[in-house]
């Protein structure tokens, strides 16, 4: 009986420990650097790219919530910065990249060669879709504008 009871114990213990950790990737944010740039875009910018200027969060399909920082945005690349919320098999993190611009609503970060992140404005600027690709497995999310 009491080894029935130890048996009974440490499961409830490994079920409580994995849904501590599950909730607490789950509720981090994104981490963010303490200084951020916004620099308001040009006043010659299509309004879709001048739109993407500030802050947007949202969650992958595959449940990977991120933030992206478009510190300034001009005809030819976004400088912009991409935060990933810790998950079970990584830590959050963020980074710095030069984003290309594709098409007067679009841009793409490649962040190597195999994974490259691709957001597009929506019609109402205030939302993007973003494709996460990721050789050969893809995601798709959406994002909102946040206050910085």
């Amino acid at each position: 009986m009491l080894l029935k009871s130890r048996k009974i114990f440490a499961r409830f213990t490994v079920i409580l420990l994995f849904g501590i950790v599950a909730i607490s990737c789950a509720t981090t944010s994104p981490p963010l650097p303490e200084v951020m740039n916004i620099i308001p875009p040009s006043q010659n910018l299509s309004p879709e790219l001048a739109a993407f200027s500030g802050s947007w969060k949202g969650t992958m399909s595959n449940g990977i919530e991120i933030i992206l920082v478009v510190e300034k945005i001009d005809a030819q690349k976004a400088d912009v910065i991409i935060s990933f919320a810790p998950t079970y098999e990584f830590k959050g993190f963020y980074q710095y990249h030069e984003a290309e611009i594709l098409d007067d609503s679009s841009i793409r970060i490649a962040a190597t060669l195999d994974r490259t992140i691709t957001f597009k404005m929506n019609k109402d600027l205030n939302s993007l879709s973003a494709v996460l690709q990721d050789k050969p497995v893809w995601s798709e999310g959406k994002f909102k504008r946040i206050n910085n």
